[in-house]
């Protein structure tokens, strides 16, 4: 399998003065992705592999290399069935992306790291939906009256190759949870959705303080979304009505 790569980087240098004296800062930018060709996954599909990396290194007279590093892998699949309603309903469709931010000086022992973990795919509902919507029953007319093609048909397949459904799980190190503006952050969070708030609790949710659990289910047309927080052994849910079509276009497959 061959890799497509490509890479760049930056370097910018500043002078900083004050009364007493005059420092100089550099900032060093390096950015790299690279795509496999396709191969088959373990469900039989098509995907393409693509992996990010970035990296940022901040120098000063007085302190260390200060660096920041994102690496990333995501893996896309390619839809079979572009035109066949049926088929493409039935594709089971799942993007996977991983990524991984560390930071600290750089020979520090004690870098610190966030991790993602995230699955975005075509759940059953989702399916479903699709199968009793108005769209399906005047696709299937269009199709006895010989074109496919027209709009609505148009429209149907992409609820077909939409995903629905993401599970992500976020691991934070013990100097992010233990500091002020981690539960100012959720504070805030949940006084903007207090309306919409519903907070119990839950089994499912991980009592690591370090581990947060997201869950987002999102209507057939994409306006309507149910998300969860699993966290501290507690759920909050909020079912809100939201513009997301717009949004979820990054996420979804359009064909």
């Amino acid at each position: 399998m061959g890799n497509q790569g490509k890479a760049a980087a930056i370097q910018v240098e500043a002078s900083i003065k004050s009364r007493y004296a005059q420092q100089s800062v550099k900032t060093g930018f390096a950015f790299g992705i690279s795509k496999k060709h396709e191969q088959q996954n373990q469900q039989g599909q098509q995907e393409q592999e693509v992996k990010i990396v970035s990296n940022v290194e901040v120098k000063t007279p007085s302190a260390p290399l200060y660096e920041v590093k994102l690496t990333s892998e995501a893996k896309m699949p390619r839809v079979a069935n572009r035109w066949n309603k049926e088929r493409l309903l039935e594709e089971a469709l799942r993007l996977v992306f991983n990524g991984k931010i560390e930071y600290g000086y750089e020979q520090s022992s004690n870098k610190q790291t966030v991790q993602i973990e995230s699955n975005i795919f075509k759940s059953h509902q989702q399916k479903q939906a699709v199968r009793q919507s108005p769209e399906y029953e005047q696709c299937q007319q269009e199709e006895q009256q010989g074109t496919a093609l027209s709009p609505v048909c148009e429209k149907l397949r992409h609820q077909a190759a939409s995903v629905d459904r993401i599970e992500a799980t976020l691991r934070f190190p013990q100097s992010v949870v233990q500091h002020s503006w981690f539960a100012k952050l959720g504070e805030a969070a949940k006084a903007y959705f207090l309306v919409q708030l519903n907070e119990q609790p839950s089994s499912e949710a991980p009592t690591d303080l370090q581990t947060l659990k997201l869950i987002a289910n999102v209507s057939r047309v994409g306006q309507e979304a149910q998300l969860q927080s699993l966290y501290n052994g507690r759920q909050y849910q909020v079912n809100k009505h939201l513009q997301f079509h717009k949004f979820f276009r990054i996420l979804i497959f359009n064909f």
